[in-house]
C-alpha cells in the first residue's frame, strides 16, 4: 500500500505533459483499503485546511492543491451522469448537460476516484476510458491538473466483474495491491487509535487481517477489522459485541479473536506495571507470546509524559521483539514521548541503526 501511495503521489506531482495523462488503476481484493488510500493522498495534497468550511473561512495550505474529492462508484451510476441531452436555445441541436457535481471552474483541481470499475458494464467502461485518456466527455472538459484514479477488484475475486476491452486496459497503469499487516498497524491502527486487543491479535496472527471469501456473508479485511477496532473502544453488552464482530469479520475470525480478547481483558492494569516496572513479573512460558503482544501493545497506547519512563523501563526488560514493538508504537504516536524520557533517550541511541532500517522505505 505504501508503494502504491508513492506511485500515486509521483503521478500527482509529475504529470506526463504533451497532452498525455497517466491514470493509475488500483487492483486488489475487496476491503483492502483502496478508497481510504485515495482519500489519504487527496488530504495530503488538498488546497484548503478544512474543505467542509464555507469557502470564505478556509485557509489555503497548498495553492496548487486539490479543490474537490469525488468518489464515483461506477456500477451504481449511469452514463447520463456525464451528459444528459438537452435542446439548445436555437432548438436546432442537442447539448449534453452534466450533473451539477461535475461543473468545475477552470481554476478548480478535482481529484476523482472512479471506484469498482471492474463491475461497470461495457458502455460505462468505454466512457470511463475516454475520461482517463482525454480528460473530456460530452460537454465536460476537466480543468488542468485534474487527477483521475481508478480502482477495482481482481477478476479472480468473483465479485461480479467484467473483463475490460484491450483498448481500455491499455489506457491505464495497472497497480496491484497486497495487504501488509505491519503497514496496516503503522498507518491505520495506531493513528486511528484502534482497540489494543485488535492490534495485538493481528500481531499474533497476521494472516487474520485479510481472508477474502466471495461465498461468505462477511470476511476479515483491513476495512472490516478497522470497524471492529473502533467498535471495541465503546462499551457494549457481550452479546451485541460478539454479534457485531461476527457481522463484520465472519464467524471463523470472531471465534479466533474472542479467545485473544479474553486474554487481553485479563491483563493486569497498566498502573501495576508503572508502580514497579523494574521488579514486576514478566510473563514467560509457552503461552506468554499472546500475553506479551497484548500487554506491550496496550502499554504503548497508555504512555504519556508522566508515566513514559516507567513503562520504558519495563519495555527494556522484555526479551526478543516485544520491547522494540512497544517503543515503535510510541514513536508512531509521538516521538517526543520517547526522546523526552531518560530511558527512551538511551534506547534511541542504542537502537538508532535498527530504527532507521525499520523506518526506511522499501527498495527493490
Amino acid at each position: 500500500m505504501r508503494q502504491a501511495r508513492d506511485i500515486i503521489e509521483d503521478s500527482v506531482m509529475n504529470p506526463l505533459g504533451n497532452g498525455q495523462h497517466r491514470t493509475i488503476y488500483l487492483v486488489g481484493d475487496p476491503g483492502i483499503g483502496k478508497t481510504s488510500l485515495a482519500r489519504s493522498v487527496f488530504m495530503a495534497h488538498r488546497k484548503w485546511d478544512d474543505h467542509s468550511l464555507p469557502l470564505k473561512d478556509r485557509e489555503v495550505i497548498n495553492p496548487n492543491g486539490f479543490t474537490h474529492f469525488i468518489a464515483y462508484v461506477a456500477p451504481e451510476r449511469e452514463p447520463i451522469d456525464w451528459g444528459l441531452p438537452s435542446v439548445n436555445k436555437a432548438r436546432d441541436a442537442f447539448s449534453m448537460l452534466p450533473l451539477d457535481e461535475f461543473k468545475f471552474l477552470p481554476t478548480d483541481r478535482p481529484f476523482i476516484l472512479i471506484d469498482e470499475v471492474d463491475k461497470a458494464p461495457n458502455m460505462m467502461q468505454n466512457l470511463i476510458a475516454r475520461i482517463a485518456n482525454d480528460r473530456t466527455v460530452g460537454n465536460i472538459v476537466f480543468p488542468e491538473g485534474t487527477f483521475i484514479l481508478m480502482a477495482g477488484n481482481k477478476l479472480t475475486n468473483k465479485a461480479g466483474g467484467f473483463v475490460a476491452n484491450t483498448h481500455i486496459k491499455n489506457r491505464r497503469t495497472n497497480v496491484p495491491l497486497m495487504v501488509s499487516p505491519e503497514e496496516w498497524i503503522d498507518d491505520v491502527a495506531i493513528p486511528f487509535e484502534l482497540h489494543s486487543s485488535v492490534v495485538s491479535f493481528i500481531r499474533v496472527a497476521n494472516d487474520m487481517l485479510h481472508k477474502f471469501d466471495a461465498g461468505a456473508p462477511s470476511f476479515p479485511s483491513p476495512r472490516s477489522v478497522t470497524k471492529v477496532g473502533l467498535m471495541l473502544n465503546q462499551t457494549k453488552s457481550p452479546h451485541v459485541e460478539r454479534a457485531l464482530i461476527e457481522g463484520d469479520c465472519g464467524v471463523e475470525w470472531a471465534n479466533s479473536f474472542w479467545g485473544h480478547l479474553r486474554i487481553f481483558r485479563s491483563l493486569r492494569s497498566p498502573e501495576m506495571v508503572i508502580a514497579d516496572p523494574d521488579n514486576i513479573e514478566v510473563p514467560y512460558g509457552n503461552d506468554s507470546m499472546p500475553i506479551l503482544f497484548a500487554e506491550t501493545t496496550h502499554l504503548a497506547k497508555y504512555v504519556d509524559r508522566k508515566n513514559a519512563d516507567a513503562i520504558f523501563r519495563y519495555f527494556n526488560r522484555l526479551t526478543g521483539e516485544f520491547g522494540f514493538i512497544g517503543y515503535r508504537d510510541v514513536l508512531k504516536r509521538d516521538r517526543l514521548l520517547v526522546s523526552g524520557s531518560p530511558s527512551g533517550q538511551r534506547w534511541l541511541v542504542k537502537n538508532a541503526t535498527m530504527i532507521a532500517a525499520t523506518e526506511a522505505p522499501a527498495k527493490d
